[in-house]
């Protein structure tokens, strides 16, 4: 919007939707929150499938795109602060279920009978 020619309520209500930005995207926590419903959107996935799937997957990039844009206009330099701190979570992830799976194969009594897994979240059932 043109700061120009706002009023004074807009001028405030855009001044506390920057502050709003700033605190989430100040904290790891609030980070991580606007990362996911960026995954959950799929910015950065192919759009494929049938044309109902198709659009609805445009349809969800667009609103991430959305917030992705009003986040980086407020808080750049968060928003790859954010990217490099998914890209290490990723590679955690990953290397713990590498562990996990060189653990289960180098053990003939891995403890996970019947498909349970520990993890950090609780026992995991794969075979529901």
């Amino acid at each position: 919007m043109d700061g120009e020619n706002l009023s004074e309520f807009e001028k405030a209500q855009q001044q506390l939707q920057a502050l709003d930005i700033e605190v989430v995207m100040g904290t790891e926590n609030g980070r991580r929150f606007i990362w996911r419903i960026l995954e959950y959107c799929g910015i950065y996935r192919d759009i494929d499938g049938d044309r109902s799937d198709m659009l609805k997957q445009i349809g969800n990039r667009q609103a991430g795109l959305y917030i992705l844009g009003i986040v980086s206009d407020i808080a750049e330099d968060q928003v790859f602060k954010m990217m490099k701190e998914a890209k290490n979570r990723s590679v955690t992830e990953e290397e713990y279920y590498d562990e996990r799976d060189r653990n289960n194969r180098d053990s003939d009594d891995s403890g996970n009978e019947g498909g349970r897994f520990e993890t950090p979240r609780g026992d995991i059932n794969l075979y529901l």
